[in-house]
């Protein structure tokens, strides 16, 4: 029951699959189901076309100008732009969201600010960036970040300067909803905890009514619903009987192929499958052992069946990985990397042969009762893997139930912990409390998380390398692919950081997924492209029609 839909408006309703729906701070990573709501709210002054990715201005009022010599570059802001609350977006925004990053050093966001010299206001739409050295990252990340209004954060942020922790007391900060203000196309009006969110129509939308060109037409800018309602179910099966009962459009996850006979022949709704850059993955805390021997990080590589994975689990509905970058991002991908064993020819026994036979090689023997020994002697100690719930993803929990069964049967004692995705970046991320972990990435195209995962620098709470990875020469490689302007260079670098990568596994890249998603009939005009329709192009252009 809708009870906060006011009758005459029209809404898309969406489900989210999770166990809690909180509202977050805008400076922190949107990691768990909030995300859908957060990152709709801003908008960054350059984004991807829908599509054809083409690069485009947003914000910005045409391209930026580059001086390589000088290692400056200015950005013009289109006039009229407003928040929601009715107040201007100006070049003061910018820069305060710039500076704010810089001087708080924020997870995430510090990546692309970190080689950026200052950010000034050159005039009231006019912005000057002066950068220590030029990256890639500046164009594909830091003009690609969202801005936040300074005149709601400005009183936040000064209060936390001089406390002891300044960079911890603003990220643990919880905003009020009145505090949402942006100037994207939906802003937050009602957010009630573990069960709902209200999310109308910004009337200062500045985009609406812009053209914007696609593959075969150009769109205009909606958006052309009054607004969204995020519905919260505590699982998949409890939003897909919603969505078969009229009470939801959209489903705002990607389907498990053990869902698909519950809807593949109801006629009130329609399933799209559509390749996505994302890749599932396992790691472990390289902090402690066993886990920082990489031979035995390989012996337990050898044992995971992904063919068995791709063709039983995921039904053929996406594929396995031998690198961190997806297939589906052809250009960057790198299909030479080490395979450990995921050949359709090896069998259960041949992964079992092949991972003893590592271990043996570097001292590890097993007791009278099968149990593995460390090269001195002494047990392999059980350990924990961190793991999605049934109830929010059926795939990956059911793939963590398979590599516990593999891993077992060189005797070792392993527990799943099923842990919501909040609870996973406050242990993993925050905390570093974890032994292994499986999880996943949606990806932007530019593979610059190449870096930002597994760059030693990284390596702090909150930062992209909770695994602890260390290696001198892949810093040294990462440092020189995101300084590396000439595209086809920076191609043979990321070429080289992936085999070093899948040499090294501090993560286990298990498969990248096909996005099959459902909607209603009646919710038309989504945008079908990499990573599926759930996007903000089709946000702007999507239609509820009556029935």
């Amino acid at each position: 029951m809708f009870i906060s839909v006011p009758s005459e408006a029209v809404y898309l309703k969406c489900g989210i699959v999770s166990d809690v729906l909180e509202m977050t701070n805008p400076f922190t990573f949107q990691a768990s189901e909030a995300r859908y709501v957060m990152n709709y709210i801003w908008e960054p002054l350059y984004t991807f076309a829908p599509e054809t990715f083409e690069y485009i201005p947003w914000m910005a009022d045409g391209m930026y100008q580059l001086d390589l010599e000088n290692k400056t570059c200015i950005v013009t802001l289109k006039k009229g732009i407003k928040w929601s609350d009715g107040r201007p977006v100006t070049a003061d925004d910018v820069v305060f969201t710039a500076n704010v990053i810089l001087d708080f050093k924020i997870p995430h966001f510090y990546r692309y600010f970190e080689f950026i010299k200052s950010v000034k206001r050159v005039d009231t739409y006019t912005v000057l960036y002066t950068l220590k050295e030029m990256r890639s990252t500046f164009i594909f990340g830091t003009l690609m970040q969202p801005i936040f209004p300074k005149h709601i954060w400005e009183p936040v942020v000064e209060g936390f300067k001089g406390s002891e922790d300044p960079q911890k007391a603003l990220l643990d900060f919880k905003p009020t909803i009145d505090m949402m203000v942006g100037d994207g196309m939906f802003i937050p009006k009602e957010w009630i905890r573990n069960d709902h969110v209200l999310s109308v129509v910004n009337s200062y939308y500045f985009a609406r009514g812009r053209e914007v060109k696609g593959r075969s037409k150009k769109y205009v800018v909606g958006p052309y619903v009054d607004g969204i309602y995020y519905k919260l179910y505590k699982s998949t099966d409890a939003a897909i009987l919603a969505l078969l009962r009229g009470k939801i459009d959209y489903i705002w996850s990607s389907i498990g192929p053990d869902k698909l006979p519950l809807i593949a022949l109801n006629s009130s709704v329609i399933l799209t499958k559509l390749p996505e850059n994302s890749i599932c993955y396992l790691s472990w805390n390289l902090r402690k052992r066993p886990f920082n021997d990489v031979r035995f990080r390989k012996a337990l590589a050898y044992l995971i069946d992904k063919p068995y994975i791709r063709s039983k689990i995921l039904r053929n509905m996406g594929t396995w990985l031998s690198t961190v970058v997806p297939p589906y991002d052809t250009y960057w991908y790198n299909p030479f990397t080490i395979d450990y064993g995921n050949r359709n020819e090896m069998g259960d026994k041949d992964r079992i042969m092949k991972a003893k036979e590592i271990l043996k090689g570097a001292g590890y023997s097993w007791n009278k009762e099968g149990k593995l020994l460390y090269p001195d002697g002494t047990p392999v100690e059980p350990f924990t893997i961190l793991t999605p719930s049934f109830n929010y993803n059926s795939v990956r929990m059911s793939i963590s139930v398979l590599i516990k069964r593999w891993w077992e049967k060189i005797g070792l004692s392993v527990t799943l912990i099923p842990t919501s995705p909040s609870n996973i970046v406050n242990k993993v991320f925050m905390k570093r409390e974890f032994d292994c972990w499986i999880s996943g990435w949606r990806l932007p195209l530019f593979p610059d998380y190449l870096r930002a995962f597994f760059a030693s620098k990284e390596d702090f709470p909150g930062g992209g390398n909770p695994e602890g990875y260390h290696n001198d020469e892949f810093d040294k490689e990462a440092d020189l692919f995101v300084r590396t302007l000439d595209v086809s260079k920076a191609r043979e670098v990321s070429f080289e950081l992936q085999k070093i990568l899948q040499d090294e596994l501090p993560y286990v890249p298990l498969y990248v997924r096909t996005i099959v998603e459902v909607h209603s009939r009646r919710s038309i005009g989504w945008i079908e492209q990499l990573n599926g329709i759930g996007n903000r192009w089709s946000l702007a252009f999507l239609k509820i029609i009556s029935e």
